[in-house]
């Protein structure tokens, strides 16, 4: 099942959750909770979204659970609420229950990812394997704006009404771009049509690191600022570019890969800034990039609680939701929205926050 990050994406609405009573966060994670739950039961009843059968789902991990295996204690992770300080919502899961969605069969899952889930990657991954990566982010976005619908339904529909349709347009405007990106993807693992990716990072670490992470992000502006993705747009002619990033902790090494589809030219000027850095300074960038712009990281327990402690560390955790997700900006998709996420994410920001991708935070 998915974790709470509906409830982030809600916070303008619903309200902070900062001075709630205890009693009031133990109510409130019953309603997110039973929300979650109808939005699920209710996606259970489909079709499998890759090869259309009615029948049982599997509980995929969209980071591969061998790698949460390594960063494991005690077989549990935190999870990016741990960062956020989110205490109305779990801060740490076992790993089978970590970093799932519920959106194909066990036959389907067992064979379009087995390539790049048992790859060593003693060297750079084929386009075929970075398909295989590029699908499962996608299905994953799927199902959470499949949940977010359900959600919105159950939730805002009745605390603020006057967005519910804003807020809708926004869900069923990414669902489309989605599936129009998966369907295109699994017409080339099925052998039809061409795909090919620009590799702008491939990393082997000798040591693992104490995070995990992949995942599809919408990088907004370079490093100069300038933008790549308007994110505010609602425009059926104005495409989302995504680059895709992979934190892969092996038994021995860590994997570290960032790519995108060669089709698109936003991340052209983006690619030829971010080869300019050392190789110190592109660790930081990529997770950076990892923790701003997404809530799916998965960090070890044996992580330093100073980390979590560390103020730049926690603004940047919680900046997805409360920057890009901002509900008044959606609504308004003005050009002062966008400004403002270009300051609240400027990559050159990338060294001000503990670089977990370092030796120095290294578990093995």
């Amino acid at each position: 099942m998915n974790t709470d990050d509906d409830f982030f994406e809600l916070t303008p609405i619903m309200g902070s959750h900062s001075n709630l009573s205890e009693e009031e966060k133990k109510e409130l994670r019953k309603i997110i909770k039973k929300a979650q739950y109808d939005s699920r039961k209710e996606l259970l009843e489909a079709k499998c979204f890759y090869c259309g059968k009615k029948t049982a789902f599997c509980n995929s991990h969209f980071v591969p659970k061998s790698y949460l295996k390594n960063i494991a204690e005690n077989g549990e992770v935190f999870l990016s609420h741990k960062a956020m300080k989110i205490d109305v919502v779990e801060q740490s899961t076992g790993v089978n229950a970590t970093g799932t969605f519920r959106l194909i069969c066990r036959d389907c899952d067992n064979t379009i990812f087995k390539d790049y889930e048992n790859f060593n990657y003693d060297n750079q991954p084929s386009t075929t394997i970075l398909a295989q990566i590029a699908l499962k982010n996608f299905l994953k976005l799927i199902d959470k704006r499949m949940m977010d619908e359900g959600f919105l339904r159950r939730t805002i529909k009745n605390i603020v009404p006057e967005v519910y349709n804003s807020q809708l347009e926004a869900v069923n405007f990414d669902l489309s771009d989605y599936k129009k990106e998966a369907r295109q993807i699994k017409k080339f693992l099925s052998g039809h049509g061409n795909k090919e990716y620009e590799v702008i990072y491939f990393k082997t670490l000798d040591y693992v690191i104490p995070v995990a992470f992949q995942g599809r992000v919408a990088i907004t502006h370079d490093f100069e600022g300038n933008i790549i993705n308007n994110v505010f747009c609602g425009s059926k002619h104005n495409h989302i570019a995504s680059m895709h990033i992979c934190i892969f902790p092996l038994k021995e090494k860590s994997i570290l890969i960032m790519f995108y589809d060669k089709k698109s030219k936003k991340y052209r000027r983006f690619r030829r800034q971010f080869n300019k850095f050392n190789d110190g300074e592109k660790l930081a960038i990529l997770f950076y990039l990892a923790v701003k712009y997404s809530e799916d990281i998965f960090y070890s327990k044996k992580i330093d609680d100073k980390v979590f402690s560390n103020t730049n560390f926690i603004a940047a955790s919680q900046s997805h939701a409360a920057g890009i997700t901002n509900i008044e900006d959606k609504i308004t998709r003005n050009t002062k929205a966008l400004e403002s996420v270009g300051k609240d994410f400027d990559l050159n920001k990338f060294n001000s926050i503990p670089n977990l991708l370092a030796e120095e935070y290294k578990i093995k």
